[in-house]
């Protein structure tokens, strides 16, 4: 009869494996966004740079 009832112990909750770090996702993310500002940075200076340069009297 005692085979046929559950136990009342609660199982024993399975092991979490241990979460990876992310740092690498990061910091290319980071290069990534960066590289992006600074081509951002070289097309506007080619596209308007001899405007700028007047208008700041370097040229």
């Amino acid at each position: 009869m005692s085979q046929d009832m559950p136990s009342s112990a609660p199982s024993p909750a399975p092991a979490e494996p241990q979460k990876k770090s992310n740092t690498a996702l990061i910091v290319g993310g980071i290069a990534v966004v960066l590289c992006c500002c600074c081509l951002a940075f070289v097309v506007v200076g080619w596209q308007y740079g001899d405007q700028i340069l007047k208008s700041l009297g370097l040229q």
